[in-house]
């Protein structure tokens, strides 16, 4: 009977469970980088106004459509007048239609700049998202390394610890100088120093990565990827291909087109501007002896023509040179990007070398500290040889975690620079 009413009672229990334990204080879920990514594409205020701003740009190339459509206006007024002995009493109103049928291409500039603006923010959306997920691999590896220096840390704490007491031990044996105790004291202080330096720096760099994916300051470490070591790489020529293709080259090419087209916008002036136009004008008059009404109606063909106005012949050959100016602007671009994506290649080859040293170097490091450990233990060496070889072997921790570090981060600004979200998938950044 207990059972039947447990099995009952589960599906109503299960779902206050699983609540309590979301919402439990101090209960955190492991976070991946894409996941990371996604929070700060939903939270990050930077990058919703870039959405935004997209979606004002369609609005403004919806309102361009409106000169390829009839204009219609209504207008209406009331006027009383007393002028003794009459009065008089007017009400009227008037509905015009009004179609523009040739204006010398302007209204097609129009629509395609607001098009290319449109464009264009696109690609500012598409440059923000770029910038977004490196500042996100950035502090979630900053993150990652942080913790592994702190956790580090503690255990030279233990390494310093351990050569206190080995001191303490042959001091109290007489084997040993009372120099010796206060050599590896000294260390252990400078150890317990660093841990506390190891912690803040962990703490500020996890406040960086909270704060940018909106969540808690106080968020507790809950990062699952660890720093990978991938060196797969493409060829430096599909790289630059590739990076050709950023949104800031894109933005150089919708640039000039505008230019193209503010070129026929300063030309359409000097051409004669036709419009249709349909009117119904309808006046009552009251007067104090007597009525009347007027009706008319109208259709017009009508031609308005500059035949001289002195700056737009001076605006074309401002246009023309605003022309020739983008098209520089688009080649410096093009060699910035290029030499760009060089640059970070040959620090992405150079970060994975110094890794590969930063891990030998660990490696003879740890060695070298067992070794003078041993013949400290054995009376063959002395406390500086050994206290050294433990601070070397902490740099050397150090500088290898540093390494990975910098070897994450130099292999993320490659992705930036080239565009890209991956390199080994070689997809390219875009926004949905």
């Amino acid at each position: 009977m207990y059972k039947n009413n447990m099995k009952n009672r589960l599906p109503l229990i299960l779902p206050l469970i699983l609540a309590g334990l979301l919402f439990m204080p101090g209960l955190s879920f492991s976070l991946t980088l894409e996941e990371a990514i996604s929070l700060a594409k939903k939270n990050l205020p930077s990058y919703r106004a870039s959405g935004k701003r997209v979606e004002s740009s369609k609005y403004l190339y919806k309102a361009s459509l409106s000169p390829y459509l009839p204009k219609l206006d209504m207008s209406g007024s009331r006027e009383y007048i007393r002028t003794p002995p009459d009065t008089y009493d007017y009400t009227g109103y008037n509905v015009s239609l009004l179609y523009t049928l040739f204006d010398g291409g302007k209204r097609r500039a129009d629509r395609n700049i607001a098009r290319l603006n449109l464009d264009s923010d696109r690609e500012e959306m598409r440059k923000n998202l770029l910038n977004l997920e490196y500042n996100t691999k950035v502090m979630f590896y900053t993150v990652i390394a942080g913790k592994e220096i702190f956790e580090q840390t503690g255990i030279q704490i233990k390494d310093a610890q351990k050569d206190y007491e080995i001191a303490q031990g042959r001091h109290r044996m007489g084997v040993a100088m009372r120099s010796d105790v206060l050599q590896a004291s000294v260390r252990l202080q400078q150890t317990r120093f660093d841990l506390r330096q190891a912690k803040g720096e962990f703490n500020k760099a996890l406040y960086d990565l909270n704060s940018f994916l909106g969540r808690p300051l106080d968020m507790p470490y809950d990062i699952k990827n660890s720093l990978s070591i991938d060196r797969s790489l493409p060829g430096l020529e599909k790289l630059a291909d590739i990076a050709l293709d950023r949104p800031i080259m894109r933005q150089a090419q919708y640039a000039l087109e505008i230019s193209d087209n503010n070129k026929f916008l300063s030309e359409s002036v000097f051409y004669p501007k036709f419009s249709f136009d349909l009117s119904y004008t309808n006046l009552d008059t009251d007067r104090s002896l007597s009525d009347f009404s007027t009706e008319d109606k109208s259709a017009a063909i009508i031609c308005n023509w500059n035949i001289f106005e002195l700056d737009k012949f001076y605006n074309k050959k401002s246009s023309i040179m605003e022309t020739k100016v983008l098209e520089e602007e688009l080649s410096e671009i093009k060699r910035g990007l290029l030499v760009d994506v060089q640059k970070t290649y040959e620090d992405f080859i150079t970060s994975y070398e110094s890794l590969i040293l930063a891990k030998q170097q660990l490696v003879e490091s740890q060695f070298n500290y067992d070794q003078a450990l041993g013949e400290y233990k054995a009376g063959k060496g002395d406390i500086l040889s050994l206290v050294r070889a433990e601070g070397l072997l902490s740099v050397a921790r150090n500088l290898a975690s540093v390494s990975r570090l910098s070897f994450a981060v130099s292999k993320a600004a490659l992705e930036q620079a080239a565009g890209i979200k991956n390199i080994e998938t070689l997809e390219r950044v875009e926004t949905r």
